[in-house]
């Protein structure tokens, strides 16, 4: 018979706890937890068995650039309901959704101003479902810091209920990375949808994510947009389906002087002319292939160098 030991605090190495469950992620600093359903604010939240209730109050038990993370418990449900519902406004901290499916902690926004605001450098956010619950959600995401990191974010349609923006910028989110989101959307907005914004940020990857959206018919609207030149970006490997309306130009529009590398994406988009579905102003692009027709294959998008 084997018996086990339960080590309540994790098992040490080097000083460092080893978290199970948590895919061989390290840290020397604190960690938390957030449970909506079992949580009290009023805890601790060092322990599964008494974690806190919601994200940004674990926020704010964080202390800078020690690597303190927040385990956002399976069956976590938390409304974001103001600008800044959720202020990830603490440098160096990781927040990350256990579970699978739609046992991922699941974030609803409830009013056309609600936002998970990131003002801190270094901070990742990952495996969470996202929501809107109300019409024209103006943007969900808003990330004004440098080094930020959203990894696995699904973003659902809750019955027809819209979002108008998944995520805005501003100049000073450089080195943002935007990877293995699944986005999707049935229903167009009434206002102009920059579903990704990109405003001036420098060598930000947008890389391994599928777009499923119907996005209002608008010339501006696109999946990835760039309205301030990127420097040095690189997107590469997102599948997109945009469809909403032949006034689409683009499903990757970059501003002029935007440079970097575009490349191995696969885009579909009901666009009129098919040539400027990817759009990369002054950077390079390879293997980029662009449809507007069901049951064709694509083309390259740019053309061909010669």
């Amino acid at each position: 018979m084997t018996n086990l030991t339960k080590f309540p605090n994790g098992v040490s190495s080097f000083g460092m706890p080893i978290l199970p469950g948590a895919g061989g992620l390290l840290t020397t600093g604190s960690v938390f937890f957030v449970h909506s359903g079992t949580g009290l604010n009023s805890y601790g939240g060092t322990e599964p068995s008494r974690p806190l209730a919601t994200i940004d109050y674990a926020i704010g038990l964080c202390s800078a650039n020690k690597g303190d993370i927040i385990f956002v418990m399976p069956g976590h449900a938390e409304t974001v309901s103001a600008a800044a519902g959720i202020a990830a406004d603490v440098a160096g901290i990781s927040i990350i959704g256990m579970g699978n499916g739609t046992n991922r902690p699941t974030l609803s926004f409830s009013a056309a101003a609600a936002t998970f605001a990131i003002s801190a450098a270094n901070i990742t956010v990952a495996n969470l479902r996202v929501t809107s619950t109300i019409d024209e959600v103006v943007k969900m995401f808003h990330v004004t810091a440098a080094y930020v990191t959203l990894d696995g974010i699904e973003h659902f349609e809750t019955a027809t209920f819209q979002t108008i923006q998944f995520l805005l910028t501003t100049a000073a989110a450089d080195y943002l990375t935007v990877k293995n989101c699944y986005h999707y959307q049935a229903t167009a907005a009434a206002a102009a949808q920059l579903w990704i914004q990109l405003v001036g940020t420098d060598n930000t990857r947008i890389i391994d994510n599928t777009f499923i959206l119907v996005l209002q018919n608008g010339a501006t609207c696109a999946a990835i947009n760039a309205t301030t030149a990127v420097v040095n970006c690189e997107i590469a490997r997102n599948v997109i389906l945009q469809t909403g309306g032949t006034s689409q130009v683009s499903a990757i529009l970059l501003v002029s002087a935007s440079t970097g590398i575009v490349y191995d994406n696969r885009v579909a988009a009901a666009v009129t002319t098919l040539a400027g579905t990817v759009a990369l102003a002054s950077a390079y692009g390879a293997e980029n292939y662009a449809l507007n027709t069901a049951n064709k294959s694509g083309i390259l998008d740019p053309v061909a160098d010669t």
